[in-house]
Order: C-alpha cells, then structure tokens, then sequence
C-alpha cells in the first residue's frame, strides 16, 4: 500500500519523504522526527488503546500537521447484519447493545469499533482540532448482489456522486461503515 502511495504522489508530483512506523513502537521509533502529515487508516481498529495511541501519534506531528484516520463505525452494525447479512435477529442485538467489536472479514482478527462522538474526544485530548469528517462507503456496502450497477461505467458514477453527497451530511455520515476525520495540530 505504501509503494501504490508513493507511485500515485509520484504521479501527482506531490515531493515528500516517507516513513513507516510501527504504532507499537512509536515511542522509541520517532527520534524526534515530526511529520506535516500522518496516515493512520484502518489502523486503530486493531489496537489495543487506541486513544492512547492517538496521542502518541499526535505528538510526531509537525506544527499545523494533519492527521488522516479512518475507523470502522459501531453505529452502521445493525445495518451491516440487516442488509448485507441478512441477519434482523443480529441487527436487532446490535441495535440493544453496545457493540465495540466484530470479526473483520478482511484479515479474520477482531477490530475495534468507535463511533463520531468518541473519534472526536480522542482527538481533543490528543490536542488536535477536527477539520473535516466523512462517512465512508455509505451506500457501497449496503448494494449487495447490485455488482452490475456498480461496475459500470454509468452505475459507478452514479455511485460516486451518491456517496460524495452523502459522505459530508448528516445523519449518513454518522451510519456509515467508516469514519474519515482528518484533523490539525493548533497553530503556536
């Protein structure tokens, strides 16, 4: 994924430096160093505090340095389990409970679960402001067995348009599957 990455901001003549660090190793890997921008998608999912480790990985960024996250969204599991599972007994238990976690499909490990509201207190105790949020994949999930639609070339603009609409409005983004919140360190 990296490599892809650095083609496509090759591509774009987008200059930059690269550095891939291990989030458990952060503390001891950082050396001081302090990045303009850090990536951490679909990586808190799979850590064991993802809070704490939002901090850490705040304090290597630079003045006025982004953070890009994306997590996966406990509000959109009872519409996981209705319409892409078929499953209204689960919904029904996800909707009465607090989900916090599920077995990922991609990798067949357990991730963790947040929501908008718990994204946002993460980052203001990281001393980050939040500068833009997003749902991910609002309608994507959710057209099983419509490949057809989303293949083709009219169908996948189509979709492209319904998601970039919805991605940015309430309440869709808050049920999306995934949460994109990009956010800032104050400027001194």
């Amino acid at each position: 994924m990296v490599a892809a990455a650095q083609t496509a901001a090759k591509a774009a003549r987008v200059e930059a430096e690269w550095a891939v660090l291990d989030v458990d190793a952060i503390h001891s890997a950082s050396f001081g160093m302090r990045f303009d921008l850090i990536l951490a998608h679909n990586l808190l999912g799979y850590v064991r505090d993802p809070a704490g480790r939002l901090v850490a990985i705040a304090q290597l960024l630079a003045i006025d340095g982004q953070l890009s996250i994306v997590v996966g969204n406990r509000l959109a599991e009872p519409l996981r389990y209705a319409l892409m599972r078929r499953d209204l007994k689960g919904a029904l238990q996800t909707v009465e409970t607090v989900v916090r976690t599920r077995l990922g499909e991609t990798f067949g490990t357990e991730i963790g679960l947040t929501d908008m509201d718990e994204v946002n207190i993460w980052l203001e105790r990281a001393g980050l402001r939040v500068e833009t949020s997003l749902g991910v994949r609002c309608v994507n999930d959710y057209l099983v067995g419509a490949d057809e639609l989303k293949w083709s070339v009219e169908g996948y603009g189509d979709l492209l348009r319904l998601e970039l609409a919805l991605s940015e409005s309430d309440p869709y983004r808050q049920i999306a599957p995934l949460l994109h919140v990009v956010a800032r360190t104050p400027q001194r």
